[in-house]
């Protein structure tokens, strides 16, 4: 889970996406929420599924971890899910997945 302002926003970690991703609904749903959405282009990335287009927006802040990324690049996907990616955790010395547990250890 993360934050943009006051808003939490649930997402699925994907060490294979290199750049965080929202969905439609994500995006409309900040924009309601008074959180500054930008539409910054578009843009073909290379996906497991090959190339595919995306749009792209800055968002005002996103909380991590104690950590705040302001405008933070991010695209739009397809889907349901809301996925963090590795412009974010790169920004952590290390993470660590506790299954047992269910968390996610940034650091």
């Amino acid at each position: 889970t993360a934050r943009s302002g006051q808003v939490e926003i649930f997402f699925l970690i994907d060490t294979g996406c290199s750049g965080t991703a929202l969905t439609k609904s994500t995006l409309d749903h900040l924009r309601n929420k008074g959180i500054r959405v930008t539409e910054t282009g578009a843009s073909i990335y290379n996906t497991a599924c090959g190339p595919r287009p995306f749009r792209e927006y800055t968002i005002e802040s996103l909380t991590i971890g104690g950590t705040t990324f302001k405008n933070l690049e991010v695209s739009e996907v397809d889907g349901n899910e809301n996925l963090l990616g590795m412009n974010v955790l790169s920004s952590f010395g290390t993470f660590e997945f506790n299954t047992e547990h269910q968390t996610l250890v940034l650091q």
